[in-house]
């Protein structure tokens, strides 16, 4: 992965041309803004920081183009059969407790959701894997949880819906750094970043090389990257047992208590400006993205989600030895983030475009976890 950081005199924007798009597909501007973001220039104290990622497309699934979900039931549909059906792309999902909270997600402002890539390729897992635990091994891969989380047979499901409206369309944007950024700034009075402080951030994730995000996390955080990425348990952990600096501890602490309290707020970030006096280093506001918006090490940046742990569509025939799939092999479709609501206010819930929730198989235990999620590379 290559990128460059300049200064460009222009505020927050997403610049894209049609020759980023992935050959041979016919994307709109919202898509291939989606996919790929050309030119990312977040204006803080100091000046304008441009972030240039150069990406991989996602994977092309071969999909049974003769049958194509348009509606959240067709997809069930697809999913019964166990049917590697094509999806619509106004079709998207989040996987969920199956009684479902208000707002839907956890904590934070803004709720997470997977795009039509990610469903096609839930559709392939359950056509390879049945009712499996390896199907929710890489539900849950995809996205974006690690550690994969335990659960038993007939409790988490995977909702898949449309929107509710335009409006509501609109208001999802991909998680790009710029998108943060701005976000953060608008949203929460006296909320300035330091131009200092979000180069050193971008710079870490522009200067990988070979390397994946996690490795980014670890040089802004000091965290181990086994404390980063534990695959299964408790996680991520950020301690000074763990290597990670006292004062990224401090705000993941403090963080950590006010979000417990105040769940859904968007002031999160504001509260780690009156933390740190209206000084917070890079790597305090890289914690601090995690705690407050839940922004795991794995976390790319530019649009799509990323796992260390390998899918289980790629370990059949490979096993353990998938460990030598590269980053780019274990990147994952889009994503992207709205304004946490309810079920109602986010999608259809009525009429033949309906929500649908599809009960996921049980994650039996932590042992079974460490047994077949491949996450290490060779």
């Amino acid at each position: 992965m290559a990128a460059r950081v300049a200064l460009l005199a222009s505020l927050l924007t997403l610049s894209y041309s049609q020759e980023d798009t992935c050959q041979g597909e016919d994307l709109d501007a919202v898509e291939l803004m989606q996919k790929r973001s050309n030119v990312q220039t977040v204006n803080v104290q100091g000046g304008e920081a441009a972030f240039r990622p150069e990406l991989a497309c996602p994977d092309k699934k071969k999909c049974d183009s003769k049958h194509v979900a348009h509606s959240p039931a067709d997809y069930k549909k697809c999913w019964d059969e166990k049917r590697h059906c094509c999806v619509s792309p106004d079709l998207y999902g989040q996987v969920n407790s199956k009684e479902l909270p208000d707002p839907l997600y956890f904590a934070g402002a803004y709720q997470w959701i997977t795009s039509s890539d990610n469903l096609e390729t839930m559709l392939e897992l359950r056509k390879a894997f049945g009712d499996h635990p390896k199907v929710s091994l890489g539900v849950q891969g995809l996205v974006g949880f690690n550690p994969i989380a335990v659960w038993g047979e007939d409790e988490d499901a995977l909702l898949v819906f449309q929107f509710k409206d335009e409006s509501v369309k609109a208001s999802a944007v991909p998680p790009t750094w710029a998108t943060w950024f701005h976000l953060f700034q608008e949203q929460a009075p006296g909320v300035e970043f330091a131009y200092d402080v979000v180069k050193e951030l971008l710079d870490a994730y522009v200067e990988i090389g070979d390397d994946d995000v996690v490795s980014a996390w670890v040089k802004l955080t000091h965290c181990s990257r086994e404390c980063s990425v534990p695959n299964y348990g408790s996680g991520p952990n950020v301690t000074e047992e763990c290597g990670c600096l006292s004062n990224v501890v401090h705000v993941h602490n403090a963080l950590t208590d006010y979000r417990n309290a105040n769940p859904y707020d968007g002031l999160c970030i504001q509260k780690l400006f009156k933390i740190t006096k209206g000084k917070p280093t890079a790597g305090q506001v890289r914690a601090a993205f995690n705690v407050c918006e839940n922004m795991l090490p794995i976390h790319t940046g530019f649009g799509l989600g990323y796992n260390t742990i390998v899918n289980p569509l790629k370990t059949v025939k490979s096993g353990h030895l998938a460990c030598f799939l590269n980053v780019s092999e274990r990147l994952a479709g889009r994503e992207l983030v709205l304004p946490n609501m309810g079920l109602n206010d986010t999608a259809v819930v009525d009429g033949p475009n309906a929500s649908v929730e599809i009960v996921l198989p049980g994650v039996p235990s932590e042992e079974w976890i460490a047994e077949n999620a491949v996450s290490r590379f060779c």
